[in-house]
C-alpha cells in the first residue's frame, strides 16, 4: 500500500464499508439470536475505536488526513479494516 495522494480516504471508505457490513449482519439475524448480541457489542466497540481516532471526522482533520505521511501505520489501519472487512463478509 503505498503512502500517496490516491490513499486518500481509504481508511474513511474501508471504515464506511465495515459500518455498512455490521449494520447488515445486524439486520439479517433474529432479536433471539445470541450472536446477535457479540455482533452489536463488536459494532459498539468499532464505532468508539472510529470516534476515538476521528475515522469520519471532516476531511482536514480525520484519520486519513493525519496518517498520510505515516505509510506505515496507514497500512496497519488499512490491513485491520480489511481483516474486519473480510470476516464481516464471510460471517
Amino acid at each position: 500500500m503505498s503512502n500517496d495522494a490516491d490513499g486518500e480516504g481509504h481508511i474513511f471508505c474501508l471504515a464506511a464499508e465495515c459500518d455498512s457490513l455490521f449494520e447488515s449482519a445486524s439486520g439479517s439475524l433474529s432479536s433471539k439470536d445470541e450472536i446477535l448480541v457479540k455482533l452489536e457489542e463488536f459494532r459498539g466497540r468499532f464505532k468508539e475505536w472510529t470516534s476515538y481516532l476521528g475515522v469520519f471526522a471532516p476531511e482536514d482533520v480525520n484519520l486519513d488526513r493525519r496518517l498520510r505521511h505515516h505509510g506505515e501505520l496507514r497500512d496497519l489501519v488499512l490491513l485491520a479494516l480489511d481483516f474486519l472487512r473480510v470476516n464481516l463478509i464471510q460471517r
